[in-house]
């Protein structure tokens, strides 16, 4: 299923990538929520990545 972009990108500013997978809703949430998840794609090795991640939906994460 396709949905249209509600934020209008300002091609001066902006750089847009978008892909579409067929993965299910559950593993997209699992890649945003779990920490070891997010350490995969978030900072990618040589570097580290602090995650905390709160039950409310909140959190920080930081690279370096």
């Amino acid at each position: 299923m396709t949905h249209a972009i509600i934020h209008q990108p300002d091609p001066a500013l902006d750089l847009v990538f978008e892909r579409v997978v067929d993965i299910p809703k559950e593993l997209v949430s699992a890649a945003w929520t779990t920490p070891e998840h997010v350490k995969k794609w978030f900072t990618p090795a040589p570097w580290k990545t602090v995650i905390s991640l709160e039950a409310s939906g909140s959190g920080q994460t930081s690279g370096s």
